[in-house]
């Protein structure tokens, strides 16, 4: 599987499942990912985050989690947000790269 265009990483088209939290109202939204890369992902959602809410962010895939602070880098409502990771645990963000190397070999 080739990687989508990105301007600061590869993105891949991965469906993994995700809750985000923001952290000023401790509103939840439980989804999929469409894509995902190094530093951030895609959520659709009929109802995203306001742009630059700060977030908690958990990825989980195949048994594995992680979780990441972040921000909503764009949001289009009706259909997503764009999130960009601001701080990944070094052990999280190992795991997160497996699963971008698994989508690069596919």
């Amino acid at each position: 599987m080739s990687p989508l265009p990105s301007r600061r990483a590869p993105r891949f088209a991965l469906l993994i499942e995700v809750e985000v939290m923001a952290v000023s109202t401790r509103e939840r939204i439980r989804s999929f990912t469409s894509n995902v890369s190094r530093t951030g992902c895609y959520v659709a959602t009929a109802n995203p985050f306001s742009n630059f809410a700060q977030l908690w962010v958990q990825l989980t895939k195949g048994g594995q989690q992680i979780e990441a602070e972040g921000a909503v880098a764009h949001a289009t409502g009706g259909q997503g947000m764009g999130i960009s990771f601001e701080t990944l645990h070094p052990e999280h963000q190992a795991i997160l790269d497996g699963w971008l190397a698994e989508a690069e070999q596919s």
